[in-house]
């Protein structure tokens, strides 16, 4: 009944519609029929991690960030839910990309992310409370880092070659 006065958003449901139905994929074609519905089944609704699917072989670190809603993320991510700092913080280490290295898939040289080989069989360390404060200091830091090149994006500050000193100090002492 809202969408009978929106004739603007009407013509663009309209143009999905059309959009859908020229693809080639069924997946697509089945979603015409529903042209205000995302083709996504993963919508969060409160803060979560990504982590890209491919990362350059180059990078020293796999570039994973907190999103929030009403970011949708696209099958090109791996996402995790109700992630904590702590999680955070032994996931961009040292340690969990070491693991990722030794274990995950490639395309051409580049890593391949993928959560049932290297997230869900990394072997988690037992962390004592005192520890989880200490790795949640230094995760503030990456993050407050990272916030102060807020110019540049996450491809820009994990640039090997030109990732700032400020951010490479901050995971220097994470780890």
């Amino acid at each position: 009944s809202e969408l009978k006065d929106m004739p603007f958003v009407r013509e663009r449901l309209e143009k999905v519609k059309i959009f859908r139905n020229k693809s080639n994929r069924a997946t697509t074609k089945r979603l015409a029929s529903y042209p205000s519905s995302y083709g996504v089944t993963v919508l969060p609704d409160e803060p979560f991690l990504i982590i890209p699917q491919t990362s350059s072989e180059r990078r020293e670190y796999v570039p994973i960030a907190w999103e929030e809603p009403p970011t949708i993320p696209s099958e090109k991510l791996r996402i995790l839910m109700r992630a904590d700092k702590p999680t955070f913080g032994i996931l961009v280490s040292h340690m969990h990309m070491a693991w990722m290295r030794a274990i995950t898939g490639r395309m051409k040289s580049d890593y391949m992310y993928s959560v049932g080989v290297v997230y869900n069989n990394f072997p988690m360390p037992n962390v004592s409370s005192e520890k989880l404060d200490s790795i949640v200091s230094y995760v503030d830091k990456v993050l407050e880092a990272r916030q102060s090149h807020i110019n540049l994006t996450l491809s820009d500050l994990y640039d090997p070659d030109l990732m700032p000193v400020n951010l490479r100090k901050a995971h220097d002492r994470l780890n």
